[in-house]
């Protein structure tokens, strides 16, 4: 699954985004700016994950995560 450290990147890379940004799982919507959040979500390798950005620059946001994602 995620590792701490991965979701401590994720949520960092999160904050210095401009958008609400959201992560979805199954029945499970969290915030990506939060460690535990993401933790909580029991990714792991394989796992389809919905990207749900909200904001004024949603589109370039969802792009920059999106591939921060795919790296991981």
């Amino acid at each position: 699954g995620i590792q701490l450290q991965q979701a401590g990147d994720l949520a960092e890379y999160s904050l210095k985004l401009g958008s609400r940004i959201f992560l979805a799982t199954g029945d499970k919507e969290v915030s990506s700016k939060s460690l535990l959040g993401i933790l909580s979500l029991g990714i792991t390798e394989g796992s389809v994950i919905e990207v749900i950005c909200d904001g004024p620059s949603e589109e370039a946001d969802l792009e920059q995560i999106a591939s921060f994602i795919q790296k991981m």
